[in-house]
C-alpha cells in the first residue's frame, strides 16, 4: 500500500485540497403553473481530501460555464480551494484553461503590486488524474456512491 499524499495529511482548513467529480444525470422537475416539465441535471460533488467532507452543487449541464458557476458558488461558501484533483472531463479541462486565462489577464492588467501578489498567491493548482487510471479518483467515486444512496432513500 502506498503512502498518503501530503494533501491528505497536512493540517489545513476544510476543502483546501479537494476532489471534484460529476454524478450521472438526474431528472429534475420544473413546474410552471400547472405544467410540470422534467429536465436533465447533474450533481457536482466536491470532496475534501483531508476530512472526506462532501459538498454538493446542482449543475444544469456539462458545459465549462456551468462548472465555473458551480465552482464560484462552492468557493463563496467554503473558501477557494488551493488544490483541485479531477478526471480529464472536457468541462474540467476547459474550466482550468478559462481560469488560467482570467488569472493571466488580471496579472497583466493590475498595476498595483499588492493585487498582483495576492492573485499570484491565491491561484488554484489543478491536477488531473491519468486518463487510464480512474481508480485514482476513488475518494470522489465513493462520495458519489454515498450521495446516490442517501438521495434515493430521501427522495425515492
Amino acid at each position: 500500500m502506498d503512502s498518503l499524499s501530503k494533501h491528505r495529511v497536512t493540517l489545513e482548513r476544510s476543502f483546501f485540497s479537494c476532489g471534484i467529480d460529476y454524478d450521472d444525470p438526474v431528472l429534475i422537475k420544473c413546474k410552471k403553473g400547472r405544467v410540470t416539465k422534467s429536465t436533465k441535471g447533474y450533481i457536482a460533488l466536491f470532496v475534501c481530501l483531508a476530512t472526506k467532507a462532501v459538498h454538493i452543487e446542482a449543475v444544469g449541464d456539462l458545459t465549462t460555464d456551468s462548472f465555473i458557476a458551480a465552482l464560484r458558488r462552492f468557493s463563496a461558501r467554503r473558501g477557494a480551494p488551493r488544490h483541485i484533483y479531477s478526471d480529464n472531463g472536457t468541462n474540467f479541462v476547459g474550466a482550468r484553461l478559462k481560469l488560467d486565462e482570467i488569472r493571466n489577464l488580471w496579472l497583466s492588467l493590475s498595476t498595483n503590486e499588492a493585487i498582483s501578489y495576492y492573485l499570484s498567491k491565491s491561484s488554484i493548482d489543478w491536477h488531473f488524474i491519468l486518463p487510464s487510471s480512474s481508480h485514482f479518483g476513488g475518494i470522489c467515486e465513493s462520495g458519489i456512491r454515498s450521495v446516490k444512496y442517501h438521495l434515493k432513500r430521501v427522495l425515492g
